[in-house]
């Protein structure tokens, strides 16, 4: 791996781990997951204990905690709740936290964005599902002005797919515009992203969500902000984070360097898509995580857990291809 010049690296940990400005998200940002004890119950001591370390030591500007990779949608409004104050409590000082509100039920989405506003934290909210083909746009101007009201601390907003329609990039753009939006995640292909760079023109920052493609979306439209799922956590370690390295490199315009670092993790990134059951990621990046010494417990339904083969080819690829 490419070390970095020279004193650039301890400003560049510096710069990417303190709380985030609200009205300049940047850096690198990792999806939290969420610790269940053996039993399935909530484990908040090894949460707590999990999301420290990768705080301080990853070189990421925040983690995002309650989405989906984190198995948001299988825990209780209770358990959410507390899980949020946990990571508030524990970010403090080490590195910025997005609370995703995420939620069908406009109560329990209310609740959570007013937790979030009482602790000071920006909220994430996927765009709601909608009956019939296409996206609604009346309806989604309405549900995106209404909600960043509630958001005093800022919105960002998650548009990917999974919300059964694709939001165009002019519509995207325009939901961009809304006051106290501070980044999209836009899940799409890379034209309707080039589409999405042409129309904002620099005022919102936005990630397309793989981390693969961020060195390229650094390269060609001046990309600051990555809000990942759990590669970034998957592909470093304490020892060499190698994602913090390469976007560092990056935008202090050392592109060879960038280049060199970021094609070094391809076996790592092959062999992680590779051992990874095609209905049970959640499952194998806990399993990943848990030789790395991060234990997470097991995952709760919907999601699957691997079985014994399966965690045996998780652990073979560990052992040929695990950050250094």
């Amino acid at each position: 791996m490419v070390a970095l010049r020279k004193g650039l690296w301890p400003a560049f940990v510096s710069a990417m781990t303190m709380h985030p400005d609200p009205r300049a998200l940047s850096g690198l940002w990792s999806a939290a997951p969420t610790a269940f004890c053996p039993d399935g119950a909530l484990d908040e001591g090894a949460f707590a204990a999990h999301l420290g370390r990768w705080g301080a030591t990853l070189g990421l500007a925040g983690l995002i905690v309650g989405g989906e990779e984190g198995e948001g949608p299988a825990l209780t409004h209770d358990e959410r709740k507390r899980l949020f104050s946990t990571a508030a409590e524990v970010a403090a000082g080490r590195c910025g936290l997005i609370l995703d509100c995420s939620d069908p039920q406009e109560g329990r989405m209310a609740d959570l964005m007013a937790l979030a506003g009482a602790l000071s934290v920006p909220c994430m909210l996927s765009l709601p599902r909608l009956p019939g083909a296409r996206a609604q746009e009346a309806t989604l101007l309405a549900f995106v002005t209404r909600a960043a009201r509630e958001a005093p601390h800022g919105l960002v907003l998650d548009i990917h797919p999974g919300a059964g329609y694709l939001v165009a990039p002019r519509l995207a753009a325009r939901l961009a515009e809304t006051p106290g939006i501070l980044a999209l995640r836009y899940v799409a292909p890379a034209s309707l992203r080039a589409e999405l760079a042409r129309h904002l023109d620099g005022q919102v920052p936005f990630s397309g969500g793989d981390e693969a493609i961020w060195l390229e979306e650094i390269e060609t439209r001046g990309a600051t902000l990555h809000l990942g799922g759990l590669a970034p956590l998957m592909l470093q370690s304490a020892a060499c984070p190698h994602v913090a390295q390469y976007a560092a490199a990056a935008l202090a315009g050392r592109r060879e360097d960038a280049v060199i670092a970021h094609r070094a993790l391809d076996p790592l990134r092959a062999a992680i898509a590779e051992m990874t059951p095609a209905e049970k990621p959640i499952a194998a990046a806990k399993h990943w995580l848990a030789l790395t010494g991060f234990p997470c417990g097991p995952v709760r339904l919907p999601w699957l857990p691997l079985t014994a083969r399966e965690e045996g080819r998780i652990e073979r690829a560990f052992a040929d291809h695990a950050p250094a």
